[in-house]
């Protein structure tokens, strides 16, 4: 990876988008002017033939056309890449050239530390607030992964969850033991499939950018 965060070697790109597909990764397509935005998913990668497949999460029509360049962006919002689409399959399959380049980006700011157990309690509390943060909208319990003075790594178990979407304003409930930890306000950057057992045991992973920055210093 050069210092722009481009990754060019084919073997680390067939990594990141194999792995995506084991996940069930989630991407947005949009075109060059991004008037057009749709959620997918990886369906097929043919190595052979440098070709890669994405059908719609939803019911929403792939309104791309043939050697249209499509722009993609994962849903942690920190690789995207750009590609040339090569058929599609009546707006319901998309098949492209396989990207020859990716671009990366460290969204952590800060060193981030694990908790110990005498410092976080298990299990942990998260709370959205959705985008305008009026009112509570979901409560999962989960586990605080890794803390930084700006943000943390939070884990949840679940078959599905249909929110904490980046720019969601969210609590963190990590510790009672400091109070400082016990409710903790910030917003969403980015959620990523973590593990995927079968399609009801998977774990998310939600990145958290806190309001205000923490003092760390009562459990380093």
């Amino acid at each position: 990876m050069n210092d722009n965060g481009l990754v060019s070697s084919r073997g680390i790109i067939l990594e990141f988008l194999n792995k995506s597909y084991s996940f069930g990764s989630l991407f947005i397509l949009a075109n060059e002017l991004d008037e057009k935005r749709i959620v997918c998913e990886i369906k097929n990668i043919n190595e052979g033939l440098d070709q890669i497949s994405f059908v719609p999460l939803g019911e929403d029509e792939l309104l791309f056309s043939e050697d249209e360049r499509v722009h993609f962006v994962n849903e942690a919002n920190n690789v995207s890449f750009v590609t040339k689409a090569m058929k599609n399959h009546n707006k319901s399959w998309l098949t492209l050239e396989l990207p020859t380049e990716i671009r990366v980006v460290n969204l952590r700011q800060n060193p981030r530390i694990s908790l110990s157990n005498e410092v976080k309690d298990t299990p942990g509390r998260i709370v959205s607030f959705g985008e305008e943060g009026d009112r509570p909208l979901m409560e999962n319990l989960g586990d605080c992964l890794d803390i930084s003075e700006t943000g943390a790594s939070f884990e949840i178990k679940a078959s599905r969850i249909d929110g904490y979407y980046k720019g969601d304003q969210v609590e963190l409930s990590i510790s009672k033991r400091f109070s400082f930890l016990s409710k903790v306000r910030g917003r969403v950057v980015h959620k990523s499939l973590a593990h995927m057992m079968d399609k009801e045991n998977r774990t998310y992973r939600i990145g958290i950018k806190f309001d205000k920055e923490l003092n760390l210093k009562p459990i380093q």
